[in-house]
């Protein structure tokens, strides 16, 4: 059995060299070959075509700049018995930023145990190996990877890096190495990306006085989704170049289907043995599980799963809150000015007061209760009126900094918060901007809405607000992680039709909250029709924030 399990031994260190059984001039000269394992079962099961595949954590080992898209923090973890005692496992964490998505950290280590191998020191009179106790070889890999977003030539471009610490070692050998991934993906159109990377560029240290290269691989692949009768259709195709082999061919598939399932396959051009593969994923809440078969023909099958936690809670929105315990206003002093005003609407609320130049921070208070209602420290902020009272008195106290030499605060008079120009584009926007509705698992644009959003465009061209935010949200009928995947299509969608009317695309910002803002009770087919929506939040040049509302 002993000797069994280091001939297999021998078997994955060429097999993963090569990818395949033949062995071609400079096969095996790679260190780190364990590197070209499929990490995920959900790649597995699509065969390792990812390099265009974007919003999950598993992009770090296949192309980095796919982390850019994912929504909230994930966790995720692999572990699989491979050939005999050898087991294999992987975890990986990713940490998107809160500016609207702009760029994602993630880190993930990977490990392969060969177990417990039979040391052989030679053979005896009768050809026998003459076995002299065990040794234990293994491999692992750490890898910290970073993307984010970037204009460039005025087409935004997905951009990721991520940088390798190797470890290998046999019996009392060992070797270090680093290496580093490149790779960018670009988005033809909202379904349909476009991906290129570089893998495994660096070298390993010395390993009984050899230092060999890594395995580096030149990966460009092509992702579309499509929607057939409702349901999601996921097909992926990827080349790679080894630079120590051949050419391959990745061909993935996968399709979610009902309860929250999905389905994959795989198939590998150019390979001797696991050419095939088939998974499935199944979603319960923020939880993800994986499975792949992967078959390897004399060296028996495989199987794969995965785990993974979707920490949505953690990005909630904040808002300013409007109940908490009573604070006493500060003294009124030279330098801290109090200033009380009544809202006449949902739009504006008329302060009276002379406003404070060069203020440092506020406070807004009920004056009927001295409870805090919202603090600001320093800068600008955006006052939500959603907790305002009509004809409710307010108290506002500013703190200055800037003394006068006679030590009093510099000021100068303030109307009102909001321009007479701001409240009349968020009058006509409410006309128009309430009827962005989505077909069931569909993101893209009704024909009866076309006339709606090219109002919408005429608005936002002729008033010029400073920023608007394009809210995705959906039903409640798919699981958590579709959900928002789902609603910030439907963002994006708006936000390029927008675009191509003339929008500037420096102020437009597309987010999707999935399920989590639901306006209706998804009771009904009508209450859910309404969730199924993009909502339009302004933010005005006197930093104002104004949600569309139904008047």
């Amino acid at each position: 059995m002993k000797r069994i399990k280091l001939y297999i031994f021998v078997l994955i260190i060429t097999y993963s060299s090569i990818y395949s059984a033949e062995i071609p001039y400079g096969a095996g000269t790679k260190a780190g070959s364990f590197l070209r394992i499929d990490t995920s079962a959900r790649v597995s099961g699509m065969a390792g075509a990812f390099t265009s595949i974007t919003g999950d954590v598993s992009c770090l080992n296949y192309n980095p700049a796919g982390l850019v898209t994912i929504e909230y923090p994930q966790v995720y973890t692999t572990y699989g018995n491979w050939f005999v005692d050898t087991n294999f496992g992987y975890i990986a964490f990713a940490l998107p930023s809160r500016t609207k998505n702009n760029s994602t950290i993630a880190l993930s280590l990977t490990y392969l145990d060969y177990g417990n191998l039979t040391r052989v020191t030679g053979l005896d009179e009768n050809g026998i190996p003459v076995e002299a106790g065990t040794f234990n070889a293994s491999d692992m890999n750490l890898s910290a990877g970073y993307a984010r977003k970037q204009f460039l030539m005025n087409r935004e471009v997905m951009l990721g890096v991520a940088l390798k610490f190797v470890h290998l070692a046999i019996d009392n050998n060992s070797a270090f190495g680093f290496g580093i991934d490149m790779g960018a993906n670009y988005m033809l159109d909202k379904d349909w990306c476009l991906g290129v990377a570089v893998k495994n560029i660096g070298t390993s240290g010395k390993m009984i006085n050899t230092a060999d290269d890594l395995p580096t691989e030149i990966r460009v692949g092509s992702s579309r989704e499509f929607v057939v009768k409702e349901q999601n259709i996921k097909c992926s195709i990827d080349i790679i170049e080894p630079l120590d082999n051949k050419l391959h061919l990745l061909l993935g598939i996968e399709s979610k289907l009902i309860y929250d399932i999905s389905a994959r396959a795989g198939y590998r051009v150019n390979y001797d043995t696991d050419w095939f593969t088939v998974g499935f994923g199944y979603n319960y809440k923020n939880i993800r599980l994986d499975y792949a078969y992967v078959p390897f023909n004399v060296l028996g099958n495989t199987h794969r799963i995965s785990l993974g936690y979707f920490f949505t809670d953690l990005f909630k929105e904040v808002t300013p809150p409007h109940t908490v315990a009573p604070l006493p206003p500060p003294k009124i002093s030279d330098i801290v000015a109090v200033f009380n005003g009544i809202p006449k609407s949902t739009f504006s609320i008329e302060w009276q007061w002379q406003d404070v130049e060069g203020a440092d921070g506020y406070r807004i208070y009920d004056a009927e209760n001295d409870k805090l209602l919202q603090e600001v420290l320093q800068g600008k902020s955006v006052w939500l009126e959603t907790g305002l009272q009509h004809h409710t008195k307010y108290t506002r106290y500013i703190k200055a900094f800037n003394i006068t030499e006679e030590g009093k605060s510099s000021v100068k008079t303030s109307a009102t918060t909001h321009e007479l120009k701001s409240v009349l584009f968020v009058k006509l926007l409410n006309k128009v901007a309430l009827e962005i509705n989505f077909k069931h698992g569909e993101y893209t644009i009704q024909e009866n809405v076309i006339p709606v959003l090219d109002k919408i465009a005429e608005l936002l061209i002729e008033f010029k607000p400073n920023k608007v935010y394009l809210e995705g949200h959906t039903d409640n009928s798919g699981e958590a992680t579709e959900n928002l995947d789902l609603s910030q299509r439907r963002s994006d969608t708006v936000k390029q039709y927008l675009i191509k009317k003339g929008v500037p695309d420096k102020i437009l910002v597309s987010i999707g909250y999935g399920d989590k803002k639901p306006i209706a009770d998804n009771n009904t087919e009508e209450s859910k029709k309404k969730n199924r929506r993009v909502e339009f939040v302004i933010i005005t040049d006197e930093g104002k924030e104004v949600r569309a509302t139904r008047e």
